[in-house]
């Protein structure tokens, strides 16, 4: 007999509990499966029944941010789940390249993780769904799968695990909430002590302090406090300085800057230069006790550069304005941001909204590439052209919208590339047209770049309109180029590739966009093949001499590094990693030197690997000597040294610098001198460990770096300094 489906049996309750819909969502939305280190997989349903929120861990092994992050993240759950934490669980979504490094990477974690295999699909696409754009990145989800803090959130799940450990979690709304108000709070507290505790000020360019901070503040009714690094080079500071003397010619919203040393991007930085352009403290680094009331005004976390522009409330008392971490607030919406607070910025987005849309409606027709009062485009030689004519071009006629910058090098790379198309296709009398659009910092600079190009350009002063067509077309990075049909359709946002082509495939529709690929594809794979002969040839031709082959062992051929053996030159282009497998060391000191040439401007992992270092792959990797538990590297630019991760090491190399790598095979140990200098720390010895034992060889990798090298092989001549010594093995 058929019962009323909302009637429930007497003795046993069987509708779904609100726990099992929540695990009922999530698995339709992660899959039916989970992994524990160590433990057989497990059902997700059962996994996560009593949870209420599910964390995703996106993060990857090759990524040092990631390997940063993850023991930090450990530390924080382990002691969040032995203090009787129950509510969340953390589950890992790797981005890492393969299952060995997945692997490695997930027995460091205490929580579940998705399973790598067969789910790459899977795990890309839950990056996209949920808006990733780098990592480590947390998403936190509530009981639909839906995350807690969606686009537009401020909440930062990664500082809340670095200000509060422990105490971030179980990071629900509620949660989180409760410790936004405490932080508030402490920081209405510290702002109660800011003025009192403020040393005397500074004007721009003067010896001595002659002004208190309410003096100041009272005067100008904004002050702006720059938390700055010292780095001349970060365009940051322009952009504060532009912002403040804009402010200061309208009159209305002006503000003053007050500098305060907060820490120092690299030795070459320096706090003195900005402290003449601005307002600042005797001793240009705050106090501990000032820097920890700055502290708390900025929510608990400070990211020089970083704005925090105060006022004063009716009652006199100081109001905290804007907290800025980056300036990202200011450079992103300049003195018209100002007082760049979340209500200003959202009345900024509904305008830029509008505008958008606006342009949308105007695309038709390239309708959309005028503005009040002007009808055509210029060519830099004055040379002008009606919108209107390039909308009535025939049907088969292209016109690309090209963003770039003469300060980008892949741009200065590409313009060259589509010049050579342009100007072919011009000769053959197809309707090919191009529109630059500039994103140079002056117009200097862009009348400079547009002197290259034979095409037209909007105009440099209309930076509005050009802002609003990056958002149309959403552009989010240079160069790119749009292609478009005369009648405002898109026919590709992904001009870069069809120019690659070449203007052979004209006008670039679908069908020829795809022969296209196809045949790049197969010229890929024939280069690449005759990439990896010359390679074996030229190890052949090494070994023919008696000697060990100096050898690509990962990155792409062909593409990756040039190795010119009568120079005794290694070229990295694209992180690509060489070494000698042939001369490895299985008992007493290996010792080898490389010179530092110029044009060193990449990163580089300098060291030794052992034979169960992963060699053979033909593809671009992230990961290099020293990033397994396999081989060990140093890095004089980032100053880091490498193994299974990095850590700190204050050692930094220029120009000329010869670098000393030595491993003694009998202790275990490898170490590292400057220019000969093998006792003055940070030199010496950098690794102890026993797999050294077994035997290593030299390997090298890196990416924008050029080296000469010197393996003590017949033909290298004598080393520039001596290996070290028994004193350096013993101290």
């Amino acid at each position: 007999r058929r019962l009323n489906s909302n009637l429930r049996c007497i003795k046993c309750d069987r509708r779904p509990t609100l726990q099992a819909l929540m695990a009922a969502k999530l698995t339709s939305l992660l899959g039916d499966k989970l992994l524990s280190a160590g433990a057989a997989p497990l059902e997700l349903a059962e996994a996560l029944t009593d949870k209420k929120v599910c964390i995703l861990y996106f993060s990857a092994h090759w990524c040092p941010p990631c390997r940063g992050f993850t023991p930090k993240l450990a530390e924080a759950y382990k002691e969040y789940r032995a203090n009787g934490g129950s509510e969340a669980e953390v589950v890992f979504v790797s981005w890492d390249q393969d299952d060995a490094a997945f692997s490695e990477y997930f027995a460091e974690m205490p929580w579940l993780s998705l399973p790598f295999e067969g789910t790459k699909e899977l795990r890309n696409s839950l990056g996209e769904k949920f808006g990733v754009q780098g990592i480590p990145s947390l998403v936190a989800l509530d009981a639909d799968g839906e995350p807690l803090y969606g686009e537009g959130s401020e909440v930062d799940l990664r500082k809340l695990v670095s200000q509060h450990k422990a105490g971030a979690f179980p990071m629900s709304l509620e949660h989180v909430k409760e410790l936004q108000d405490q932080q508030r709070e402490q920081a209405r507290l510290s702002l109660e002590k800011l003025g009192p505790s403020f040393p005397p000020l500074r004007a721009p360019g003067a010896a001595e302090p002659s002004m208190s901070f309410e003096e100041l503040l009272d005067t100008q009714g904004h002050l702006l406090l720059l938390l700055g690094d010292g780095d001349k080079s970060d365009g940051t500071y322009a952009d504060v300085a532009m912002a403040e003397s804009k402010r200061a010619a309208v009159g209305d919203g002006s503000f003053a800057v007050v500098y305060l040393g907060w820490s120092l991007y690299n030795d070459s930085c320096s706090h003195a230069y900005f402290a003449e352009k601005h307002y600042s403290i005797a001793d240009l680094e705050p106090s501990e006790g000032l820097r920890a009331i700055v502290t708390d005004i900025c929510s608990g976390s400070v990211g020089a550069p970083h704005a925090v522009l105060l006022s004063r409330s009716a009652g006199r008392k100081l109001v905290l304005i804007t907290n800025d971490p980056g300036c990202q607030r200011l450079r992103t919406y300049g003195s018209d941001g100002f007082p760049w607070s979340n209500e200003r910025v959202e009345e900024l987005k509904s305008a830029e909204k509008a505008r958008v849309e606006t342009l949308k409606g105007a695309q038709a027709n390239l309708q959309f590439l005028k503005a009040d009062g002007r009808e055509s485009l210029s060519a830099y030689d004055g040379t002008e052209r009606k919108v209107d004519d390039l909308a009535a071009l025939a049907s088969d006629a292209v016109v690309g919208l090209y963003f770039s910058a003469h300060w980008c090098p892949p741009c200065r790379g590409f313009t060259p590339e589509l010049k050579k198309c342009y100007d072919a296709l011009k000769e053959e009398g197809r309707a090919f047209e191009v529109v630059f659009l500039s994103s140079d910092q002056s117009e200097d600079a862009f009348k400079e770049y547009f002197a290259e190009m034979p095409w037209l350009a909007l105009p440099y002063t209309e930076r509005a309109l050009k802002e609003d067509l990056s958002k149309l077309f959403e552009v989010n990075g240079i160069p790119t180029l749009i292609l478009l049909k005369p009648d405002g359709q898109i026919v590709t946002t992904e001009g870069r590739e069809a120019i690659g082509f070449g203007a052979e495939y004209f006008p670039w529709g679908t069908e020829e966009l795809v022969r296209g690929r196809a045949e790049a594809a197969e010229k890929a794979q024939r280069r690449k093949e005759e990439a990896v002969a010359r390679e074996k040839k030229a190890v052949e031709e090494q070994e023919a001499q008696g000697r060990p082959a100096i050898r690509r062992l990962r990155g792409q051929p062909g593409t990756s590094w040039e190795h010119n053996l009568i120079e005794r030159t290694l070229k990295f282009v694209d992180f690509a990693t060489v070494g000698i497998p042939g001369l490895k060391a299985t008992s007493g000191v290996l010792y080898y030197e490389v010179e530092i040439l110029p044009g060193c401007e990449g990163i580089p992992q300098l060291g030794f690997a052992s034979d169960a270092f992963q060699v053979g792959m033909d593809d671009y990797t992230g990961d290099g000597v020293g990033d397994d538990a396999e081989s060990w590297g140093v890095d004089g630019t980032r100053q880091a040294k490498w193994h299974d991760g990095s850590v700190d090491w204050a050692c930094r190399w220029a120009v000329g610098d010869i670098i000393g790598i030595a491993a003694n095979i009998d202790t275990g140990k490898i170490a590292v001198s400057k220019n000969g200098d093998w006792m003055e720390a940070p030199c010496g010895v950098v690794f102890e460990n026993d797999k050294i034992k077994a035997g290593v060889y030299p390997a090298l990798t890196a990416s924008g770096y050029l080296v000469c090298y010197n393996f003590g092989m017949e033909g290298h001549g004598a080393f520039k300094h001596a290996p070290p010594s028994a004193d350096v093995w013993g101290a």
